[in-house]
């Protein structure tokens, strides 16, 4: 017999699973190229979307049902230039007003509008100018959903060629890194404390600290994966270890790491003066132990490429 307390809590169940549901948008979109910090617009293509709580998730159900009001004469208008696309809020062709609409909740409305809605303002106005219309007015238009107050703000923007520059080189940026598999150089601002990436953002992986900073190592990492710390010390940045193979457990390599210098006691590390996977595999270990994150373990790993590329001039 289902009872109400169980319908009851199938409802939350229904309303929970639609207000989680995040719909992946692929390609570049406007949004992912207006914040200081490109790696939020890398995460989100990377991920399809951000890691939200569902207090925040039901924020964002409010806000797109403040965005899906239409204001004036063209609601939601698609537009694209250069493979990026977007969705301007509200316009109207007929006296060439732009409108994009902000929803906040509890929170001091500006004065003046942030500088990453302006960014996108700017950047919906050159596309919708590149789809041949003409552009004359543009606001931003803060929404307290609590309150509610409304706050309209004028926006000027930028001449358009400066804009399109701006545009052109921040997609240019994004992509590149998107092709070569690693984020973009970080830019610590405000927005890092409400950014749903932080945890990917400042714990990267192994492989994307490795291509960061130009290291091919091949399949060594792959094979580091599959090796057994045995023992391992850290202490003022040195670490020393015993490594143990899968493939081969009756044999054992001594491990020593410094931010200068790497030594295993393997024929690989010896004959060709390269990282071997049981150096890699302790650096992992010691990752995963909390004593080094792996952008820590870049910067050892810069220091010994400086140091061979010395010692072959």
């Amino acid at each position: 017999m289902v009872t109400s307390s169980d319908l009851e809590n199938r409802i939350y169940e229904y309303l929970y699973r639609a207000v989680a549901r995040q719909e992946s948008r692929p390609g570049i979109h406007v949004t992912d190229l207006v914040y200081d910090c490109l790696r939020r617009g890398y995460y989100r293509i990377k991920y399809g979307h951000g890691f939200y709580d569902l207090k925040t998730l039901l924020r964002f159900f409010i806000g797109r049902a403040v965005h899906s009001f239409p204001i004036m004469g063209k609601h939601e208008v698609p537009v694209e230039l250069d493979g990026v696309r977007g969705s301007v809020d509200d316009f109207d062709p007929e006296r060439g007003i732009l409108l994009e609409k902000k929803h906040t909740a509890y929170t001091k409305l500006p004065i003046t509008p942030y500088p990453w809605h302006v960014r996108q303002i700017e950047f919906y106005k050159i596309m919708l100018e590149n789809a041949g219309y003409k552009v004359n007015e543009c606001y931003a238009v803060y929404i307290d959903v609590v309150t509610p107050r409304v706050k309209v703000i004028p926006v000027i923007p930028r001449d358009s060629e400066v804009i399109y520059d701006d545009f052109t080189t921040r997609r240019e940026l994004l992509e590149y890194h998107l092709e070569e598999g690693y984020p973009p150089p970080r830019v610590i601002t405000s927005m890092c404390e409400l950014c749903t990436f932080s945890v990917p953002c400042f714990n990267p992986t192994f492989e994307e600290v490795l291509k960061n900073i130009k290291i091919d190592l091949g399949k060594r990492v792959s094979k580091a994966r599959t090796i057994t710390i045995k023992e391992i010390l850290y202490k003022d940045q040195e670490i020393t270890a015993v490594a143990k193979s899968q493939e081969d457990p009756d044999k054992e390599y001594a491990v020593y790491i410094s931010p200068q210098e790497f030594m295993c006691s393997c024929m690989d590390q010896k004959m060709r003066r390269t990282v071997c996977k049981h150096i890699l595999a302790v650096l992992m270990e010691a990752v995963s132990k909390g004593y080094l994150t792996y952008e820590e373990v870049g910067e050892y790993l810069k220091n010994w490429k400086r140091a061979m590329e010395h010692d072959e001039i």
